[in-house]
């Protein structure tokens, strides 16, 4: 059985790295306008790469559907939130 606050924290964590896969997802969205396969696969390689980061790193390989959700949901909450203003900056990164 895992720890109220050990669980807790580990949510935490894969909000915050969601949010980060969020910014990576809106910082490669002008470029799929262009070049589709290769920001697909770069946006790709950020989430299979966060996704074991969180999984080994912070969850010590305790891989659970919650922790995975949690990833899944910090993105969707950034790009609920604050990715209008983040996408209006990376798209003068791309032009």
């Amino acid at each position: 059985m895992t720890d109220p606050a050990v669980a807790g924290l580990r949510v935490l964590w894969g909000l915050a790295l969601g949010a980060i896969l969020g910014i990576c997802y809106d910082f490669l969205r002008p470029l799929r306008r262009r070049c589709n396969t290769p920001a697909d696969v770069i946006f790709s390689l950020a989430a299979l790469y966060g996704w074991i980061w969180y999984s080994f790193r912070i969850c010590g390989g305790d891989i659970r559907l919650g922790g995975t959700a949690s990833l899944g949901l910090g993105m969707l909450l950034w790009l609920g939130t604050l990715s209008m203003p983040a996408r209006k900056a990376f798209y003068w990164f791309w032009l």
